[in-house]
């Protein structure tokens, strides 16, 4: 969530999954809120990209919600 003052367009995220983490996909996004209102990356599967992914809008009280999903590989207890 951006919690303001001011928008932070092109705000850059990412995500590294860690070891014992395969497979791992973007499935979703959503966006919400904000003045003009939140959008969701073109390529939301970016996130998973090194150099992660830009939010194209995201005012300030917008907020954007990028799900992922993974097969677990780690063993133990």
């Amino acid at each position: 969530a951006n919690l303001g003052p001011a928008s932070a367009d092109g705000a850059v995220v990412s995500d590294t999954p860690d070891a014992g983490l395969s497979s791992c996909s973007v499935v979703s996004c959503s966006a919400s809120g904000g003045t003009p209102a939140a959008t969701c990356p073109a390529n939301p599967a970016d996130l998973l990209a090194p150099g992660g992914v830009a939010l194209p809008d995201f005012p300030a009280g917008g907020s954007v919600v990028l799900g992922v999903q993974c097969t677990v590989t780690a063993t133990g207890s």
